[in-house]
């Protein structure tokens, strides 16, 4: 291999893990997205308990999305994270209420 092939190959190496950083910095803003949301309103809670909800909410969210861990979430997902997140708060704020009126 000469300098120059080298040279080139480390330049490829060099871009395309920057691109996986990058990549991975974007995927990982996504889900705090989604997490903050989901703490927004949940925010009355104590903190256990909303960590408690939001560490449950992962697996149905990323089963939902059809992914393996929730950083791997694209930005264009994150509405649709969201939106299944307050679609179950909102079914869990309902059944809470309903089951304090008959407790």
């Amino acid at each position: 291999m000469t300098q120059q092939e080298l040279a080139e190959l480390k330049a490829q190496i060099k871009s395309e893990l920057l691109q996986e950083m990058e990549q991975e910095r974007q995927t990982r803003s996504a889900w705090d997205r989604v997490r903050h949301a989901m703490q927004e309103r949940l925010a009355d809670l104590d903190p256990g308990k909303r960590h408690k909800i939001i560490s449950g909410m992962s697996p149905l969210i990323r089963y939902a999305l059809g992914l393996k861990r929730a950083v791997n979430m694209t930005d264009d997902l994150a509405p649709h994270a969201i939106d299944i997140a307050n679609q179950i708060l909102d079914l869990i704020v309902a059944e809470s209420q309903e089951h304090s009126k008959t407790a």
